[in-house]
């Protein structure tokens, strides 16, 4: 045990060292054995351990040595308040009073009492900066024996020289009271005595009640008047003229600190002259018929004061009842996994039980219930609920900080909720923000930094709604270091980092290296995630963030890394937590199906079969078709739908039927019909069926809907995507893809300039660039400039990440236009050929199973085998190789029209070389046809017609003649001659 800090009349405090926190502590020792007094002790010491206020002297520890019980509580390095007065202005004096008058509040809210504020029991430490932190020291505690008046009895606790005039009459201490107290403190202050000064007790209650306190402005030149105001109101002898509440003398303080006009309202002369006859009794008589008109006058502003302090009474008792409805749900979250349904029962309970008072009690129960009504639907996460109970308090006429305080967390967590269980578009955010962040940002302010946590997690929550994500990281640090048991801090220390992660992501940056630091960013939020599932484990909103954040994870690896299905085991397992925890909550099943939609991307990328994945969470789900239509859970079965309907298409599945059921989920005109357009267009054309229709909805959305005018990345990634589609359709048609790719390209490039991190946009921009390159040398123009960008693009889309296999295949199709080029030039296309096998070879090893893959595997080897033909070389090595690729393409999607087109074309030019040798080609020929045959079957186009004409012009006996048709048929459709190279 340290040094002696104080000694007064129940006890002495030392300084202590506690060696389990390590940290230094005020020891407080009960020198009086007696049990009554031993026991009040204990019992008010732990009470005043629940009050949790950055201005209130912590308790740490209450416990008993031998016979003596002790309090460990924070230890304050300062001097007393009576002390410090000299080395303080007026303005710092009257910040400190607001501060004590936030404290006392925040007590009076948990149901203590002081009963005994006055200067030594203030404490100041003093900052580097030069300001000073008040502290209150003794609450609820102090039992002041010193005073030599016998009438002192143990209900009558307090200095006298502080004490009200009900106190000091032995009447029970109340809020009131402590104000009262406040006030002379403040008045002893500012003045250099008390407002009453007596050797006793008696003599206190005589001076109260026969003399008026002294204005200070009249006995200190300059005192500004409205301070002596709110001083002379604390200090009213009736308590019903006094502030209702500590937190109504903390306002008026601040409104005069900021140079605003306050609420009080001085006494006039009448107001003075009636005060003096009341200590005057002899002169009652005479002027009773005057306080009667008077008292007649002033009736309803009596009945108003008497409404207002029942209401802060109610709001007291609801208080103390809803903290302990929020503690009970706290301690249950912070217990190992297990259904919380029953502890929320219990909550519902209670909250019933304050329906039922508020009915007995009437109108005055109305505010403070409908108040208390909505923390405790705060507390259940039901934030509707919790924002019509606090709308309700306010119309009737309940508004205060803490009101505004409840309301804006409402709103902020219902913001949240949005975004992790609707995921809404980016389009959407907006229209989100303005609901629920703007109001939130407001109420907060109304709340003038109030929290019912921390006031640095006030701040917190503050700065992330002004979207200042380092300032709330920081202050949610600070709220964690006060509050080491605080989880709530580090849950919204993630979301502020995965808000940051979302920055680099895709708004705006500038360079690569904020991948980096987007990355860093989540692996910060996920150790902060870990911090708060340990403190909490049943929390199933944890997991529901954590999920948040495994889907943003897995957005960087589509964007510019390497897709891993390893995140989505962690995420089915958060998922399995979270059932246990709710098993009936909808948004747990939702959360469990997206984190299933982001695996069946990676699963599409990396060509695994996606079709058992889907089709087992499709099922899974089944079970909540009554619920079917909810928004979220109506959004997620479609994406399911989408993605199965992808799976499908590229293993030879007729999609239709999945997309139909998508749509059906989806709300119609929505962006979400976008991407599954380029699919169903691009499985229509390939049915022989006009793409057109399907593609132009599509474009209509994206021109009217607003992401149209969003400044994300994303949609133009689609629309380019898009109108690749259908120039991929208009070159299959024969038909001048030009403006179509013109609009690609400049839709691609500007969401490259704003999400210059994104694989997507350089990806699609090579197969843009490599298109163009590819009309120009069918129209015999130099298609060098768009090869040029096309291979630009490429080197950037590797620079940012080499695991996208499309990204090669789009290389691969422009190294092979660079060789059909050299061709057409007759030059040798060797070693672009090369290259072309080369960036195939790296694509397939990413994805082994699209289709996609073998079409440019084999147009790459039919290209080497028509070069063979022109060196009269054999080609048979290329056409078996290019037959090769072919069959394995078609085993992955047999009804895919080019791939037997191809297998045609192949035989035909094995007939050829047949031909040329002196070999019969009957048996090659009756291949070409039925392949053609199958092609034709499916997808009849200007290309296998251009076949069936070259198929039967070398059966024929008269293939000169069959050359010319063909030539006359190329003339009319140019893009089929850089496929069919006939000299």
């Amino acid at each position: 045990m340290g040094p002696e800090l104080g000694r007064g009349g129940m006890g002495v405090v030392h300084l202590a060292w506690d060696p389990l926190l390590r940290r230094q502590v005020a020891l407080k020792r009960l020198l009086n054995a007696d049990p009554v007094m031993a026991l009040r002790f204990m019992r008010e010491a732990q009470i005043q351990a629940r009050v949790e206020h950055p201005r209130i002297c912590k308790v740490f520890e209450v416990g008993s040595e031998g016979e003596h019980p002790f309090i460990a509580m924070q230890y304050i390095q300062g001097q007393t308040l009576g002390e410090a007065k000299d080395d303080l202005g007026i303005n710092e004096k009257a910040c400190i009073m607001a501060n004590v008058a936030g404290a006392l509040h925040a007590a009076h809210q948990m149901g203590l009492i002081h009963r005994d504020i006055k200067p030594s029991n203030i404490l100041l430490e003093f900052c580097e900066d030069g300001t000073c932190v008040p502290y209150i020291l003794d609450f609820g505690l102090a039992r002041d024996q010193s005073v030599a008046d016998l009438t002192l009895s143990w209900g009558l606790v307090g200095t006298p020289a502080f004490m009200s005039p009900e106190q000091a009459e032995g009447c029970e201490a109340t809020q009131s009271s402590d104000i009262y107290s406040l006030g002379a403190t403040f008045y002893a202050l500012f003045g250099g005595h008390p407002p009453f000064e007596a050797t006793t007790l008696a003599g206190l209650i005589h001076q109260q009640d026969t003399q008026i306190i002294r204005c200070l402005r009249r006995t200190i030149p300059g005192f500004p008047q409205d301070l002596d105001t709110i001083l002379l109101k604390c200090m009213e002898a009736d308590p019903a003229r006094r502030y209702d509440s500590a937190f109504d003398l903390e306002e008026d303080l601040r409104r005069w600190l900021a140079g605003e006009p306050i609420r009080a309202r001085a006494i006039g002369p009448l107001g003075r002259a009636w005060r003096r006859i009341k200590r005057h009794r002899t002169l009652s008589l005479a002027i009773t018929a005057g306080a009667l008109v008077a008292l007649s006058l002033a009736g309803w502003n009596v009945h108003a004061a008497r409404r207002a302090r029942a209401q802060v009474e109610l709001a007291q008792t609801f208080g103390l009842q809803v903290r302990e409805v929020e503690q009970l749900l706290r301690i249950e979250r912070m217990l190992p996994a297990h259904d919380i349904r029953p502890a929320e029962v219990q909550v519902k309970r209670r909250m019933s039980d304050i329906r039922t008072t508020m009915a007995k009690l009437g109108l005055v129960a109305e505010g403070p219930g409908h108040y208390a009504l909505g923390r405790g639907h705060l507390a259940l996460r039901e934030f509707s609920l919790a924002l019509d109970e606090l709308a309700k308090a306010r119309r009737a006429g309940f508004d205060s900080p803490d009101v505004a305080y409840a309301t804006g967390s409402a709103l902020m967590e219902g913001y949240f909720d949005e975004l992790l269980h609707r995921n809404p578009q980016p389009s959407e955010h907006e229209a989100i923000r303005q609901r629920f962040a703007v109001p939130a940002h407001a109420e907060f302010i109304r709340a003038m930094g109030r929290s019912q946590e921390d006031p640095a997690f006030g701040e917190a929550q503050v700065a992330m709604l002004e979207l200042d994500y380092p300032l709330c990281i920081r202050k949610c640090k600070d709220a964690f270091k006060a509050r080491p048991w605080m989880y709530e801090a580090k849950v919204l220390e993630a979301q502020a980092w995965g808000l940051l992660a979302n920055q680099s992501l895709g708004l705006g940056a500038e360079t690569i290296r904020s991948v980096g630091e987007g990355r860093a960013a989540l692996k910060n939020g996920e150790s902060a995630l870990e911090d708060a599932l340990r403190l909490a484990p049943s929390d199933e909103r944890i997991c529901g963030v954590m999920l948040a954040q495994i889907v943003r994870e897995s957005t960087f690896d589509a964007d510019g890394g390497e897709p891993s299905e390893a995140i989505f085991k962690r995420g089915d397992a958060l998922c399995a937590r979270a059932m246990l925890i709710r098993p009936d909550d909808l948004r747990v099943r939702q959360d469990w199906a997206y984190g299933r939609v982001r695996q069946g991307f990676v699963q599409l990328r990396t060509g695994v079969d996606v079709r058992p994945l889907m089709r087992e969470t499709l099922k899974a789900l089944q079970a909540d078709e009554r619920k079917i239509k909810d928004e979220g859970l109506a959004d997620v079965i479609a994406y399911l739908h989408w993605i199965l309907a992808d799976g499908q298409f590229r293993r030879g599945e007729d999609p239709l039927h999945e997309l139909e059921l998508m749509a059906f989920f989806l709300k119609p005109g929505t962006f979400d019909h976008v991407q599954p357009a380029c699919l169903l267009a691009e499985f229509l054309a390939s049915r022989g069926r006009s793409p057109l229709p399907v593609l132009e909805d599509a474009e209509r959305i994206l021109e009217t809907g607003p992401q149209a005018k969003s400044n994300n990345y994303y949609p133009l990634t689609v629309w380019g995507n898009l109108l690749l589609v259908r120039a991929e359709w208009e070159m299959d048609e024969g038909r001048d893809p030009r403006a179509t790719l013109d609009r690609a390209v400049l839709h691609l490039e500007q969401s490259q300039r704003l999400s210059p991190n994104s694989v997507f946009p350089p990806m699609h921009l090579v197969l843009a660039h490599a298109w163009k390159a590819r009309r120009a040398l069918a129209l015999g123009q130099d298609p060098a400039p768009h090869l040029e960008a096309a291979l630009t693009s490429g080197r950037r889309g590797l620079a940012i990440t080499r695991s996208h296999y499309r990204l090669h295949l789009g290389l691969a199709e422009a190294h092979r236009i660079r060789a059909l080029a050299a061709f057409a030039k007759r030059r040798d296309p060797s070693p672009f050929l090369q290259e072309a096998r080369a960036a195939l070879r790296e694509g397939s090893q990413l994805n082994a199973t699209d289709f996609r893959l073998f079409r440019e595997a084999v147009a790459i080897e039919v290209l080497a085998a028509d070069y063979a033909l022109r060196l009269n070389r054999s080609p048979l090595e290329d056409l078996t190789q290019a037959e090769r690729m072919a069959r394995r393409g078609l085993a992955i999607k047999g009804d895919d029209p080019k791939l037997r087109l191809a297998l045609a074309r192949i035989d035909r030019m094995r007939a050829a070389w047949a031909n040329s040798q002196g070999l019969s080609p009957d048996g090659a020929i009756q291949e070409a046809r039925l392949h053609l045959a199958q092609s034709i079957g499916i997808h009849p186009s200007p290309f296998t017609e251009a076949e069936r004409i070259l198929i039967e012009g070398l059966a024929s006996e008269a293939p000169v003649k069959a050359l010319e048709i063909f030539r006359v048929y190329t003339r009319n459709h140019p893009y089929l001659a850089l496929d069919y190279p006939i000299p």
